[in-house]
């Protein structure tokens, strides 16, 4: 009779999606403390977990119409990008202090298709 259980591959690619709610900030409070925590290299080879944390923004139509001057919706789009992108390296460096190796990506357009894609490039074992 063969063993059923057989052991799981490592895990070593996380990509974490997340935005400025409350559930995201769960999320990374949940990868920092249900993984195992020795996530260094060891004797054995293991290398730390590696966590992608990824925001998308929603690509927003253009105004029909030609300014000279910086129209306020645009101002506000700027904030709104910059808001993304220290609320990523945030969450990276948080990883990192927990002994994650962490990288922070910004992308803008279909949030599903472009967690999709980081997924596939970074070789994902877990979204």
């Amino acid at each position: 009779m063969s063993d059923l259980k057989a052991k799981a591959a490592p895990l070593r690619r996380i990509i974490l999606a997340i935005d400025a709610s409350e559930a995201s900030a769960k999320a990374v409070s949940f990868v920092r403390t249900k993984f195992p925590l020795d996530r260094s290299t060891s004797k054995d080879g293991q290398v730390p977990i590696n966590v992608t944390v990824v925001h998308v923004m929603k690509r927003r139509p253009l105004a029909p119409i030609e300014f000279r001057f910086t129209a306020p919706w645009v101002k506000s789009e700027k904030k709104v990008k910059d808001v993304a992108r220290r609320l990523v390296k945030h969450s990276a460096q948080q990883l990192i202090k927990e002994g994650f190796t962490a990288e922070h990506i910004c992308k803008i357009g279909d949030p599903a298709e472009e967690i999709m894609k980081v997924a596939a490039k970074q070789e994902a074992d877990l979204i």
